[in-house]
């Protein structure tokens, strides 16, 4: 049988040090872990969103940085530089792709009715901001068609200027309504302006979805409050050990991950969360 034993870590110059303060029953073990329960759908959420600006900044930045390299390219080095253009534009549609799809799927397994507003959000940026629309169509375009990047033009006064060819791009049948806005555009369209309006509705899309922990986030911090209070302990710890033994292992409580979650979502007007450390 396993003895739990609720403790105290008290952090001094050089080291830590674990205060035993009270034994706790399995039920107890448990809702204390319980609260801590958010973890790994808020983890997943954070990798979810920094993969995907990273990826759009990583593009944006290097089809920019391109701008100002003023001399002379050999046709090799140009057919380079376009390839590689075309993996990073590839890495970031793809990020955005199945990170939604990941978002729709954690959150249908938790919240039927954010689950319904979450589609509905998806539906409402995609049709009021040609940027992510253009960019999840063009996703289609990559998976089924071609790569984008075809036009590439290198001069002293302007430097390397990559883009798309219009009439490339059309000759595509799953654009659906865009096909329209596309006809209006360049001959070359420059894709890199559209990066920041695609990254700034994932990032709606990410805020809905932290959403559906919101509640269990406060909930657990209140609690954890609770016993910190009751036991006069600052920063808790639990020691797991088995019966008649000597020897225990820590289970550390994370409270990095609480503490990181209330301070990020106070930024979120819509969660409406406003917690006092």
């Amino acid at each position: 049988m396993k003895i739990y034993e609720l403790a105290d870590c008290i952090t001094k110059s050089e080291h830590t040090d674990v205060k035993s303060v009270a034994t706790i029953t399995k039920q107890q073990y448990e809702e204390i872990c319980n609260c801590f329960s958010f973890v790994d759908f808020y983890h997943t959420c954070k990798c979810l969103r920094s993969m995907v600006v990273e990826n759009g900044n990583t593009l944006q930045n290097y089809i920019l940085s391109l701008k100002t390299k003023k001399r002379s390219y050999t046709d090799s080095e140009l057919e380079d530089l376009v390839i590689k253009a075309n993996g990073m534009l590839v890495d970031f549609l793809s990020s955005i792709k199945m990170s939604v799809d990941i978002f729709s799927n954690l959150i249908s397994k938790k919240d039927k009715k954010l689950y319904d507003e979450f589609v509905k959000l998806n539906s409402q940026l995609y049709d009021e901001n040609f940027g992510y629309r253009f960019l999840t169509r063009m996703r289609n375009y990559v998976m089924h068609r071609n790569m984008p990047f075809k036009k590439i033009t290198n001069s002293i006064e302007d430097g390397i200027t990559i883009g798309c060819i219009k009439n490339i791009l059309l000759e595509f049948d799953g654009w659906s309504t865009v096909k329209e806005e596309i006809n209006l555009m360049p001959d070359c369209i420059s894709i890199e302006k559209y990066v920041p309006e695609a990254i700034g509705c994932f990032g709606d899309l990410y805020i809905k979805a932290i959403e559906v922990i919101s509640k269990d986030v406060v909930e657990g911090n209140i609690k954890i409050n609770d016993i910190c209070k009751q036991y006069n302990i600052k920063s808790p710890t639990i020691l797991v050990m088995e019966e008649n033994s000597k020897s225990f292992r820590i289970h550390d409580l994370p409270l990095y991950m609480m503490n990181e979650f209330l301070l990020e979502a106070s930024r979120y007007p819509s969660l409406g969360i406003n917690v006092m450390f």
